[in-house]
């Protein structure tokens, strides 16, 4: 198996010449990842920052991006705004959007593909040792999620509030960093 991180990992990396290529694909579905008031823009935009992040989450930039858009025939009118959001997500972290394919479906599906190249053995998840330090560059760990399932599966909670946390994603946001102390071996 070329893929050094393992199966249980959200990226692959495959040793090439002159370091690692590191690639993440995610799915993202409209009738389990969209909230009713989120723009189909933030959709695109949303899809991207997923993937993208998964990347750097193993310590690699993440250079290029391909996508997979299928949309039921109701949205088709979306499509450019979808793909809008995509490219900006790409712009706004320099990242090369290539293309990719468009189909049609029951429900909206984003899948996002990106990749980028390491000059060092990317990141594994059981990389951490007791007593390391976890950062992270966003809301307190746990808020996105919470925030989805306040939109979309109607958990208790301030919807107002849950559409700022999850409907602006950012790589790099202008939130807290984040630090915990590593209790156990991950």
């Amino acid at each position: 198996n070329l893929n050094l991180l393992g199966w249980n990992e959200d990226a692959v990396a495959i040793p090439i010449e002159t370091g690692f290529l590191v690639l993440n694909t995610d799915s993202w579905v409209g009738s389990t990842d969209k909230p009713e008031d989120l723009s189909y823009f933030d959709c695109g935009y949303r899809a991207l920052i997923n993937s993208a992040s998964d990347i750097i989450a193993k310590g690699t930039k993440p250079e290029y991006a391909v996508v997979s858009l299928s949309v039921p025939n109701e949205i088709k009118n979306k499509i450019k705004e979808i793909i809008s959001g995509v490219v900006r997500a790409c712009e706004d972290y320099n990242l090369h959007y290539l293309g990719g394919d468009l189909n049609s479906a029951k429900d909206l599906v984003i899948d996002v593909t990106t990749w980028g190249l390491s000059k060092s053995q990317p990141i594994r998840r059981d990389g951490a040792l007791v007593g390391d330090y976890l950062y992270w560059l966003g809301p307190d760990l746990g808020e996105t999620g919470a925030a989805l399932g306040i939109l979309v599966h109607n958990w208790i909670g301030d919807k107002n509030k849950a559409l700022r946390i999850y409907g602006k994603p950012k790589l790099f946001p202008d939130f807290k960093i984040g630090r915990a102390s590593c209790r156990e071996r991950v």
